[in-house]
């Protein structure tokens, strides 16, 4: 599994300044506001309109106090944290990403002229893409939930929207909520009705019952099936990482599978490469040799893998542990974010989630997450 330290999308270099005639500067540098209730919007604002994307792709991610939920494709984007305001889901390639800004404000600076929010965009674009990001286009009002959006292009060949809303009338606090997306130009045709539909999932204030309040699924994990290739190896002990009877740790040449696992039906051959962070198949390797039990029991039950509130699935790192102070470092959940120590266990099962500076030596960031399943 690699685990990769957070990045931003910044780059090095000078910002450029952009003229175009849809950027409307004047001698102060401010951009003009166009106000586009009941016009239309213009060609800048493609993917306004509300798209779908099949339920059964998308992961539902509720923020941990609960202010917040979308549904997102869990097998695109990736979950990270660039603030304590903002979350950020982004892909593999950090090309395409949708953020989440949510942040308390006071009743001082409620306004309806929507400066508040064109700044909070702009302190948001500058987090994320490093200052290159440059607002060609701004709208105030408009249908839909979102009073303040903007447009940003790169000079990177990147583009997106940023849009903000508060509520309705002045509160003597009240909460602001913005989702930002972005992508490669090049890529609108076929990303932009992905982060159109999540988008469109955002919730305020909503937690849905089986992500946090549901019991914790116990689950004895079991390979889905073999693909077409074969090997010939040997188990020569069983598993590190799983203790169950069935579980090995097995070599092929000079590579080590650990775990695979020996079923009732299979005699002379065990499935290695099969684990919950996949499709569950693996490949069947062919014994040279049989398999000799060295652990005769009793075995104790603790995750392999363990899936969290937000879909994100963590791998144990087995012994022997690291540790950050006196915590070990139990399961790596990918994007430099760990579990820590034990979980609580109970009816619901919480894990303590930490993202790790670049050395390792020290908690940069960390919650509290409810855990949805566990594999033996």
């Amino acid at each position: 599994m690699s685990n990769k330290d957070r990045h931003t999308l910044s780059s090095s270099g000078l910002a450029v300044l952009l003229a175009t005639s849809v950027l409307l500067l004047g001698s102060s540098g401010v951009v003009s506001v166009r106000n586009v209730i009941g016009q239309a919007a213009g060609q800048v604002w493609t993917g306004l309109a509300p798209t779908t994307v099949a339920a059964e792709e998308l992961t539902t991610y509720v923020d941990e106090q609960a202010e917040w939920s979308i549904s997102y494709p869990a097998d695109t984007l990736q979950m990270e944290r660039l603030s304590e305001d903002v979350t950020i889901f982004i892909s593999a390639d950090r090309t395409t990403f949708f953020a989440v800004d949510t942040y308390l404000e006071v009743a001082s600076r409620y306004g309806n002229t929507g400066e508040n929010l064109r700044n909070r965009a702009r302190d948001t674009l500058d987090l994320i893409y490093g200052n290159y990001a440059l607002m060609v286009d701004v709208m105030e009002g408009g249908a839909g939930p979102w009073t303040t959006r903007v447009a940003f292009t790169t000079e990177r060949g990147s583009k997106g929207q940023a849009l903000y809303k508060q509520p309705p009338v002045v509160q003597p606090s009240f909460r602001v909520f913005g989702v930002i997306f972005g992508y490669k130009a090049y890529t609108e045709a076929s990303v932009l009705p992905m982060l159109a539909a999540i988008r469109d999932s955002f919730a305020e204030g909503t937690s849905p019952p089986d992500a946090v309040s549901s019991a914790t699924q116990a689950v004895e994990f079991v390979p889905e099936g073999v693909r077409g290739q074969q090997a010939r190896g040997e188990c020569w002990t069983n598993s590190n990482v799983v203790n169950r009877p069935n579980a090995w740790r097995c070599m092929v040449l000079n590579e080590i599978y650990d775990p695979c696992f020996s079923l009732n039906t299979s005699e002379g051959w065990v499935v290695c490469g099969a684990s919950p962070m996949g499709d569950g198949l693996g490949f069947r390797m062919n014994l040279t040799r049989p398999l000799v039990v060295d652990n005769p029991g009793p075995y104790s039950r603790y995750p392999w893998v363990i899936e969290l509130s937000d879909g994100n699935r963590c791998e144990g790192l087995g012994p022997p542990a690291s540790y950050v102070g006196d915590e070990a470092v139990s399961f790596a959940c990918g994007n430099g974010w760990y579990v820590l120590g034990d979980m609580e266990e109970g009816e619901v099962w919480y894990a303590k989630r930490a993202r790790l500076s670049s050395d390792g030596s020290r908690v940069v960031e960390s919650t509290r997450e409810a855990v949805r399943t566990v594999w033996y």
